[in-house]
């Protein structure tokens, strides 16, 4: 999975039809049409604390399952991004969509999943200059990513580095969190996140 997205950054660099692209001096998003209702989505610049967990809302109110993704952050908030998706049955075409419009729609007002999982862990790393590395496991569901970014920007903590897999009909996802303001999370804030995602297992399936 991981190769596969990487080897499909060049495709998302080529000029393509101005309706599926967005160019400005700092950020460069793309949609890339793959195979049957799968699709890329390319962003590329600088992207701000939170705009990760407002696209996968925005795409999950409308009816857009993200599969699987790569995503990091350099100095600056300058982020490359790749992202699987799926487009269900009755989602609008993805050649409209405008990213860079999604990843500014508030989270807080758009589709909400309850969040359940089935496993987690959440241990201190070097990373970023110091980071929470966050797994996750749990049934695949449409909204999920979304439920989960936004329980975690309650908490004032934000993705750096995100590494997202579904696999049939499971989820297991990587992240790389820093709080907010681009700190160290502390070891406080390790200890409520873990409480805190502690209240979300379910022994559901």
């Amino acid at each position: 999975m991981r190769l596969a997205l990487a080897a499909r950054r060049e495709q998302c660099t080529d000029v393509i039809h101005p309706s599926i692209q967005n160019v400005r001096p700092d950020l460069h998003t793309e949609v890339r049409a793959l195979e049957g209702d799968a699709y890329l989505l390319c962003l590329d610049g600088v992207l701000w604390p939170g705009w990760a967990g407002n696209l996968a809302s925005a795409l999950a109110a409308r009816g857009v399952s993200v599969q699987r993704g790569l995503a990091r952050a350099a100095r600056g908030g300058i982020w490359t991004a790749r992202f699987e998706v799926l487009r269900l049955p009755g989602a609008p075409e993805l050649a409209a969509l405008d990213l860079e419009a999604l990843a500014r729609e508030d989270a807080h007002e758009g589709f909400a999943t309850p969040l359940r999982i089935d496993r987690f862990a959440v241990v201190p790393a070097l990373e970023h200059g110091g980071s929470l590395h966050l797994s996750v496991g749990a049934a695949d569901a449409v909204g999920f990513l979304a439920a989960l970014l936004r329980r975690l920007a309650y908490l004032s903590l934000f993705p750096v580095e995100m590494r997202l897999e579904t696999q049939g009909d499971r989820v297991a996802d990587e992240l790389w969190l820093r709080a907010g303001g681009s700190r160290r999370p502390s070891r406080a804030k390790r200890e409520v996140l873990s409480r805190t995602l502690g209240m979300r297992v379910d022994s559901y399936g």
